[in-house]
């Protein structure tokens, strides 16, 4: 196995878990397909970090990202971005989906993706 295909594998198995993974639906030219994935609901506000204080990582500038699978079947392998679009909740408890539209590529691995997401 492939560094690669073991990180896909890791991530589909947390996504799948109902505790940490969400369904949404990723459009690709008004073709919509349903995928797991971890959402990152209110980015600027949720975290507070301290970037005086040795922290590598930086704040989000989105008020949603997602972590995807760049697996073909489970996921979406090729990302363009401000062309395609997602549907995901607002909220855990919300009934409708919403479309946001991928910004920017986050985050890449070798197995997936984060993805900005904006209205």
């Amino acid at each position: 196995m492939t560094i690669a295909e073991d990180i896909r594998e890791e991530f589909l198995e947390t996504a799948n878990d109902e505790g940490f993974g969400e369904d949404v639906v990723y459009v690709i030219n008004g073709v919509e397909k349903h995928i797991r994935a971890i959402i990152y609901r209110n980015g600027l506000n949720s975290h507070t970090m301290r970037h005086d204080r040795g922290s590598e990582s930086k704040p989000s500038r989105y008020n949603f990202e997602i972590r995807i699978s760049n697996d073909e079947t489970y996921g979406i392998p090729e990302i363009k971005t401000k062309e395609h679009t997602v549907k995901v909740k607002k909220n855990l408890f919300d009934s409708s989906y919403h479309t946001m539209q991928v910004i920017e590529i986050t985050e890449q691995d070798p197995g997936t993706y984060k993805l900005g997401l904006s209205v």
